[in-house]
């Protein structure tokens, strides 16, 4: 419980020292299990920046991710997921994150960030791998039972909060097409074919997409395959309404009575550490960076190219964005003149695994082409 104590009173100077009207790094929203922070860089630009406090804190560091797209600011973040020790404190997590998004920025440190160095219970005292001992079990002058009491009635307003915090967890996923029943059998599901570490990162990130705007506009659906939480069918309903893209979702509403382009992205036990597979389902595609086995021509989805802190809102966003400039099309519609062919026969899961190993072998000696920042 006093460790408990000690996060939420690191979170709350956190808070005091860059509030919501900090000019460089605002403190955007806190509770005990998540924080989202502001960081505007040198053009006054506005980078959202997550990290989520798991039942391992402080064992692990918090998981840190970003909508932000600034290369930058991801390595920045994703640096945050690969400390140990006393580095996993949310402290010291929040003042390499400023120095470094500062460095990186060539900008000033905020001077505020001295304030956040004084030496806490716990980045001074404390073990990681052990709770930190309550004060009132540490205080030995007998003037100080009268503070036990208000020790015992702050550990009461902390257990009131854990509660709230399991309480908030539970309701974080009453979304769309979720009943209480459907995020059990989720939740079980995800503990048998996943780890924690990846299971609270994609609930997070389920939560985020859903309350998107792309999401709330009916732009995409998303749906998890037999109530999987590593396992997503994510429906492309609307592109840039100028493109022949576009063109072609609304043809194929009129023939085919379906209007997406339909993913499914399969996440690992190691996620986010590892990018998901993302492959096209239906329609059979040309060009827009789709393989002939249906999955995805773009850096961003391998290893090397992937980054902890990428959040999935931003890589859907940018598979959408990649399907029009790369010029895709609805083959049904683009070749008329050619045999209409069933998706199901040519977009296989052994397929699309065949066409990106390809892909990963020719860019390896051609390497990857990186498009202008203009294009995004």
């Amino acid at each position: 419980m006093a460790c408990l104590k000690t996060l939420k009173q690191n979170i709350d100077t956190i808070e005091s020292v860059f509030p919501k009207t900090h000019e460089r790094f605002q403190t955007s929203s806190k509770n005990l299990d998540e924080l989202i922070f502001k960081f505007i860089d040198e053009n006054g630009k506005k980078h959202l920046i997550y990290g989520n406090i798991t039942e391992a804190y402080p064992t692990f560091p918090p998981l840190w991710f970003t909508d932000s797209e600034k290369p930058e600011v991801l390595e920045v973040v994703q640096s945050l997921n690969e400390t140990s020790g006393s580095e996993n404190y949310i402290i010291n997590q929040v003042i390499k994150l400023i120095r470094e998004l500062c460095r990186r920025h060539l900008l000033p440190e905020p001077s505020e960030i001295v304030q956040l160095e004084s030496p806490t219970p716990s980045t001074s005292n404390a073990n990681v791998d052990e709770v930190i001992p309550s004060p009132s079990v540490q205080a030995d002058d007998p003037k100080e039972d009268d503070e036990d009491n208000d020790f015992e009635e702050q550990d009461d307003d902390i257990e009131l909060e854990e509660i709230d915090v399991m309480k908030r967890k539970s309701d974080e996923f009453s979304l769309p097409n979720m009943d209480v029943q459907r995020i059990k059998r989720i939740k079980e599901a995800s503990n048998v074919v996943g780890s924690i570490q990846a299971n609270d990162r994609l609930m997070k990130e389920l939560s985020i997409v859903y309350k998107s705007d792309y999401y709330k506009k009916g732009m995409l659906t998303v749906n998890l395959i037999d109530d999987c939480l590593y396992e997503w069918e994510v429906g492309i309903k609307e592109v840039d309404s100028d493109s022949e893209l576009m063109k072609d979702l609304k043809l194929l509403k009129i023939v085919e009575n379906k209007d997406s382009i339909l993913l499914r992205m399969t996440f690992s036990a190691n996620f986010p550490y590892e990018p998901p597979f993302v492959r096209v389902i239906h329609p059979v595609m040309m060009r827009g960076f789709v393989t002939h086995g249906g999955s995805l021509c773009l850096e961003l989805l391998t290893r090397q190219g992937w980054s902890s802190a990428y959040s999935i809102e931003s890589l859907i966003i940018q598979i959408i964005s990649s399907l029009v400039k790369g010029n895709g099309r609805i083959r049904r519609f683009a070749m008329s003149d050619s045999p209409t062919v069933s998706s199901e026969s040519v977009y296989t899961l052994a397929n699309a695994q065949k066409s990106f190993q390809k892909v990963i072998q020719v860019h390896k000696t051609r390497g990857w082409h990186t498009p202008p920042k203009q294009d995004g």
